[in-house]
Order: C-alpha cells, then structure tokens, then sequence
C-alpha cells in the first residue's frame, strides 16, 4: 500500500484554512523533508497574511522556528530569513543569523536586496484578523520563466492598500521559486493586477443559463400519471356543455319528428276548414340539411294554401 502524498502548491497555500494550513506544514516536512521549499511557502503565506481579513499570521511557527535553529539546508534561502526576525526574540536572531551567515557583513550583503524592498512591510505581513468594509479578488497578471504571460486570481481580499503597497507584496512572489508548472517558474515579474468584485455585477451567460434552465423546466415532459389526471379534469370541466348539447340535439329531433305531420288545422292542403299557421320552431345548428330543407317546405306549402284562401274570400 502506497502512502498518501502531501501536497503544497500555490493552491493549497493560497485556499487553505489556517489549521489545515498548518497540519499541511507538519506532514509535507515529515514527507520530504525539504525544510527550504517549506520556509518559501511560510513567505507565500506571508503575502496571503497581509491581504486577508483572517489571522495567518506566524504560520506554522514552531516548525520554522525548529528549522532555523537545526536545519543544515537553508543556504539557498538565507536571503529570506529577514520575514522571519518577528519570530524570535532579539538574542535568539543573533543566534540564527550566526548559524546562516559567517559574519555581519554577509548578513548584510545577502539580505540587503530584500530588507531594502521589505522592511516597510513588516507590520502587515504578520499583522492578525481584521474587519473588512468588502472583500474582493486581486486578478494578476505574471511572466513565468519563459516570459510568457499567465493570470492568477486571489480570492476574498481586504483591498485596503496603496497602489504601492500593494504592488510591494505582490513583488514578493517574484522571489520565490517554489511555484512551477511542468518545471517552469510561475511567478518572476508582475506585469499588472486589477481589483474585481467576488460576485459579478451582471454576468450574460449566467443569465443565459437561468433563462434556459426556465425553459427546460417548463417543457419538461409529466409523467403519466400527471397526464392521465390532467385529461380527467379537463372532462369534467366539459361535462356540464356537452349536456347542455344533448338537450339542444333531443328538443331539435322531437320538433323534428312532428314538423313531419300536417299542420293543426290542414288535414287536406284543399280543404276548406280554416288553418292557423303552426309556430315557427328554431332550426338550432345541430339540425342537419334534410330537416331544415323538410321544414322550409311545410312553410311554402301553408303559405300558398292561405293565400288561395284569402284570394276566394275576397271573391
């Protein structure tokens, strides 16, 4: 059985929450023992420190207060122990700039560069929790090694500094070399930063995708049930007209099937016995075309006998 592999990048150092942070510390060294690669990831999160409303400050301290004391692999990163003075007390520095350097004029010569572009920072990379008016995200823009450009995006910062500050402890990552992809350094000039909100003002394709989502909702297809129960009630909805029509359809075959026998008061269309004109009925539209032409004839055929009538009284 393999062992579980620790890992600490720019992703776990940079989104990681304090304790996790540091129990990542503790089992990365035990892992691979690389105490220079772990004292780079304590300047990284440094930087996060001075930006963050949360407490990162002396991350992981007696871890690297024990490797400055006994570690014998901190050359390549003696020009960085200067983040580290806020660690110790002032006789336990002496001390460790003994181990790191064979005299103070060395000390001096190989931290100049950083004390020079640093000391002015010092307070704001180890300061603690404070209270942000807002949080929002630094979008980077970095050469890598190659010179090519690349972005990277810090997630829910205090944008509480100067342009000049800020820019000073983003300058910061340029001098590690711990973030890599595929063998190349990631970070080794800063070409710009821009502040942007944590959630976007107004974003097109999330309301695109809102709008969709709508649609699909409603076109989505019911299940058979829903179907079945659905028609079920549309029938009852129609039941009461479709009876309201089947009284209209018997009264108009009942006025129908009479309509077929003479006429009260014509029981010969020669006859002399006085007729009265039946009442006219209403031809409703479910009447079909032999009633209603049935009935038109019954009509001209009263009318001629009445009028032969009228035309002998007058006689």
């Amino acid at each position: 059985m393999t062992e579980k592999q620790f890992k600490l990048t720019h992703t776990q150092i940079f989104t990681m929450r304090r304790k996790g942070l540091e129990n990542r510390f503790s089992q990365y060294q035990q892992q691979e023992q690389d105490d220079a690669y772990l004292i780079q990831c304590a300047v990284a999160v440094m930087v996060r420190n001075a930006f963050s409303p949360e407490d990162f400050s002396f991350i992981a301290k007696d871890l690297i207060r024990k490797l400055f004391f006994t570690s014998d692999s901190l050359a390549s990163v003696r020009h960085l122990c200067v983040y580290f003075q806020e660690y110790f007390t002032k006789k336990e520095w002496k001390t460790v700039t003994t181990r790191l350097f064979t005299s103070q004029k060395e000390y001096l010569a190989i931290t100049e560069g950083t004390r020079s572009n640093t000391d002015h920072l010092h307070t704001l990379l180890h300061s603690g929790s404070r209270n942000a008016k807002e949080l929002q995200n630094i979008v980077t823009t970095f050469k890598d090694e190659n010179g090519k450009k690349h972005r990277y995006t810090f997630k829910n910062l205090d944008p509480c500094y100067s342009v000049q500050i800020t820019n000073d402890l983003l300058c910061i990552l340029n001098t590690l070399t711990i973030f890599q992809h595929n063998g190349v350094r990631r970070f080794t000039e800063l070409i710009r930063y821009v502040y942007s909100p944590t959630e976007p003002v107004y974003d097109s394709e999330r309301e695109n995708e809102t709008a969709i989502r709508w649609v699909e909702k409603e076109k989505k297809p019911q299940p058979m049930e829903a179907v079945k129960k659905s028609a079920a009630n549309s029938q009852e909805k129609k039941a009461p007209e479709i009876a309201v029509n089947q009284e209209f359809v018997d009264t108009t075959l009942s006025n129908s099937a009479t309509s077929k026998k003479e006429p009260t008061g014509l029981k010969d269309p020669g006859g002399t016995s006085k007729g009265t004109r039946p009442k006219k009925k209403e031809y409703w539209p479910s009447q079909d075309k032999e009633q209603v032409l049935e009935r038109r004839k019954q009509d001209k055929l009263w009318k001629k006998v009445h009028k032969k009538k009228r035309h002998k009284k007058r006689k």
